[in-house]
């Protein structure tokens, strides 16, 4: 493998390739400019997973979605819905919600 480049993919996936910085910067830089609230973005992350909590129980999407088998030495585990829903999820409204950037 000589004269090539490595690549880290999860940094590839987290960065905006129009203008060379984290997504977490552009959203930042959005909200900013557009003059979005940490109150609006909290709601609308807390309907986001209110939506996708309803239709997980209600199975809208279930002949979309590719089940995905792991196996291991032990056990073989199934993966055929999103494991980060927060099902339990309420908006508190005063914007004091802890960011990830």
């Amino acid at each position: 493998m000589s004269g090539g480049k490595m690549i880290d993919l999860m940094n590839a996936a987290l960065c905006d390739n129009f203008r060379d910085y984290y997504m977490g910067i552009a959203a930042e830089n959005l909200a900013t400019k557009y003059k979005i609230s940490k109150e609006e973005q909290d709601g609308l992350a807390a309907e986001s997973h209110k939506r996708t909590s309803t239709a997980i129980d209600n199975s809208y999407f279930k002949d979309r979605i590719v089940l995905v088998e792991i196996k291991s030495h032990e056990k073989t585990t199934y993966f055929d819905t999103d494991e980060h829903v927060r099902h339990d999820v309420m908006h508190r409204g005063d914007g004091k919600t802890s960011s990830d950037f």
